[in-house]
């Protein structure tokens, strides 16, 4: 599972002044070291890095961070999957739905793909056994719950893989206006949007419409971890589809 981009909070924004653009290679500088910093205190990432036989500093931390969304963003912008705020000061990074996807352009999608795993599988070289049991714990249970709760569906559906913004930026509405951008392109296929968070996000989703339809629990049975269990939760939000009735709009 790629690194988790958590949204930032606000609601106090201008529409007018505000517009989601395509997020390009001479943002990535700034919009990386903004990211990391957004997202150092997640939740899920915590749990993952933080064990107690970790070799890993808290600077070497940061860079394998930055490295990996380097990684992940450059693949975005090839893809047009990514958007922006004023230059990085806030992200989206989305996935349309798999089946719009043509032929030719999911296999080279899935070539890159396995490339760039191949890539960032290399940081599991420097990984503790603790860990390692960490990551197969969570990526375990999320797979089994999305299997449970989207089953085929998924490839009917858009994605909402990250969305983050600069700790200094936020409580500026700007991942208002970026889910704003989403949703009117999901309304207009008339597809859904999924995502996966954590408690701690979670209610900012559900302001937007966002349902949890799964959830699960890592930490809660290991004597290593001291802290709280983390509540992964699975999110959906239906499309609001605008159909015609006798010249009056109304929604289905």
């Amino acid at each position: 599972m790629s690194e988790s981009l958590l949204p930032s909070y606000g609601c106090s924004y201008s529409k007018e002044k505000l517009r989601p653009e395509p997020l390009t290679f001479g943002d990535l500088p700034y919009t990386v070291d903004a990211a990391v910093r957004a997202n150092w205190d997640d939740p899920l990432g915590n749990y993952a890095d933080y064990t107690p036989d970790s070799r890993e500093t808290p600077a070497q931390r940061a860079s394998r961070l930055r490295i990996s969304m380097y990684t992940m963003f450059i693949d975005d912008i090839r893809r047009h999957e990514i958007w922006t705020i004023n230059h990085g000061d806030s992200i989206l990074r989305f996935s349309p739905a798999p089946v719009t996807v043509p032929r030719g352009r999911k296999a080279l999608n899935g070539l890159i793909n396995s490339i760039v795993r191949r890539f960032l599988k290399l940081f599991t070289l420097y990984q503790s056994k603790e860990q390692k049991k960490r990551r197969t714990e969570v990526h375990e249970k999320l797979t089994a719950a999305i299997a449970s709760a989207l089953g085929d569906r998924a490839a009917e559906l858009i994605s909402l893989d990250g969305l983050c913004t600069a700790p200094e930026k936020q409580g500026l509405g700007y991942a208002s206006v970026l889910l704003d951008e989403l949703f009117t392109m999901a309304d207009a296929q008339s597809r859904g949007t999924w995502l996966i968070t954590t408690h701690r996000t979670q209610t900012f989703y559900e302001r937007f419409g966002f349902k949890t339809i799964a959830s699960f629990s890592v930490g809660e049975t290991n004597p290593t971890w001291k802290g709280d269990p983390v509540i992964v939760c699975l999110m959906l939000r239906e499309p609001e589809t605008m159909t015609l009735f006798h010249g009056e709009k109304a929604v289905a």
